[in-house]
């Protein structure tokens, strides 16, 4: 019997895009993957199967190798790029990485002819929240593929799709149907795969106390076509504010079905809308320029983007399609309270594309508190925010790491209903850090410029610094 790896069925087909990330810890080998493509190593001993399907995890390529192949890697370098750490790590192998029309490139490995890469390799590290039973199925916008047929023949339905995106949501009725259908269409043309990850509804803010409503200083001022400032609001449905800041919200985007009630408490994309709003009007109080004046900040508005509806759970599919409805709005701040363990292709390119249109994208870093990279946070296209104490320190539930830019304050208070709440966490921080941006636009700073006000500002980086306790 030949050792080594040997060919099996196992053979998921969507990417894991880990950009700046480690699979590996403590004694064991180490790989880092970076979005600027180049690579870290620190390898010792190890199989030529394991090192493959860390690899297939961390680019996202389909990797296919010769069966049989049987060596042991050890290899230690840094800041190489991608095709010489192949050649580091595969020695007297060859190989080759070649492009799709659709979908990841493919990398063969073999020791001869490249006809010989027959067998698939499994990406290793499925995250927890990984809904191992569902497949998002993208089309090109050309294609004649009967989606709903196709679906029916895998054993599968779709549960959900967006016309924008040409992406359908296929659920089976086991974990193992949808590898088959897995198997089955990565075989396919013209068709793109992706995981689909599971986010939990963010939790409300906490019980309320007696207290008067809050007095918003800033009056909403009517704005003509191409004046206004909007920032999208990605998260759970919202409720009517209190006072003037009613006036700060554009009517909701419901990605799913509206949510059929709403609770007395403050919902989670209430509280940060709140938080926004008070983070912006803290930029009036404290800045000594004109440009920030009640006139200028009144022309900021909050587009509530809802992904959740009546659900508890939300998925990657539904947060990309709230980021492209909100896209379609053209605003010039997203709001990212949100995030999870698994990454998306979709939800990359979505902001990607978001950059490119120059709409600035914050995303919470999580409330672990690990170093591990928290999704959309650790996209080289947004800047992730994690939360700090009032005394400027990282709160101790906070999660930190490379792909982590900013830190604010994670714990804000809501006035709703004649309560006062409390909200914490790095979502609360986020949507402090989106009412910075949102003032800064509103006072004249292009993208570019509020960008790296921020930084300057609020760096991870930067040593404690006070912040005034509201």
């Amino acid at each position: 019997m030949l050792s080594g790896i040997r060919c099996s069925l196992t053979f998921i087909a969507l990417t894991l895009l880990a950009h700046g990330s480690s699979l590996f810890a403590g004694s064991s080998p180490e790989i880092t993957w970076r979005t600027n493509k180049t690579v870290d190593a620190k390898i010792d001993g190890c199989p030529l199967d394991k090192l493959l399907a860390r690899v297939a995890a961390l680019s996202g390529w389909k990797v296919f190798v010769e069966p049989g192949l049987d060596q042991s890697i050890s290899v230690q370098f840094k800041n190489v790029p991608q095709g010489e750490a192949l050649k580091l790590f595969l020695g007297n192998l060859n190989y080759a990485l070649v492009p799709q029309k659709t979908g990841s490139p493919k990398l063969l490995v073999y020791r001869n002819s490249v006809g010989d890469a027959t067998c698939p390799v499994a990406p290793e590290g499925k995250p927890k929240n990984w809904l191992a039973n569902e497949i998002i199925l993208t089309v090109s916008p050309d294609s004649k593929t009967d989606v709903e047929k196709l679906a029916k023949e895998l054993g599968g339905k779709i549960v959900a799709k967006s016309d924008g995106l040409n992406a359908y949501r296929l659920q089976f009725d086991s974990a193992e149907a949808a590898q088959s259908a897995r198997e089955k269409l990565s075989q396919t043309e013209g068709l793109g795969l992706q995981d689909n990850y599971a986010f939990d509804r963010p939790a409300d803010s906490a019980s309320g106390s007696p207290s008067l409503a809050s007095m918003f200083p800033i009056d909403p001022k009517p704005v003509t076509d191409g004046k206004q400032i909007t920032v999208a609001l990605v998260d759970t449905p919202i409720q009517p504010l209190d006072g003037k800041m009613k006036n700060f919200i554009l009517p909701s985007i419901h990605v799913t079905d509206g949510p059929a009630s709403l609770p007395d408490d403050p919902t989670h994309a209430t509280s940060m809308a709140e938080t926004l709003l008070n983070s912006m009007a803290l930029v009036r109080d404290v800045s000594s320029s004109d440009s920030a004046s009640s006139s200028n900040l009144g022309s900021v508005r909050i587009l509530p983007v809802d992904i959740y509806g009546n659900s508890p759970t939300t998925t990657t599919f539904e947060v990309a399609q709230g980021l492209y409805k909100a896209m379609q709005a053209n605003p010039n701040v997203i709001n990212l309270s949100l995030g999870g363990t698994g990454d998306s292709p979709m939800v990359e390119y979505l902001l990607q594309m978001a950059k490119e249109k120059n709409i600035l994208v914050l995303a919470s870093a999580g409330n672990s508190p690990t170093t591990d990279p928290t999704w959309p946070a650790a996209s080289p296209y947004v800047l992730a925010v994690t939360a700090a104490t009032y005394n400027g320190d990282l709160a101790s539930y906070a999660n930190r790491g490379d792909f982590v830019d900013l830190k604010a304050p994670g714990t804000s208070r809501i006035s709703y209903n004649g309560l006062t709440y409390l909200s914490t966490g790095t979502s609360t921080a986020t949507a402090f850090m989106s009412g910075q941006a949102a003032a800064l636009r509103a006072s004249g700073f292009t993208p570019a410029q509020t960008t790296d006000m921020l930084l300057k500002n609020w760096s991870v980086n930067l040593p404690p610094v006070n912040v005034t306790k509201h």
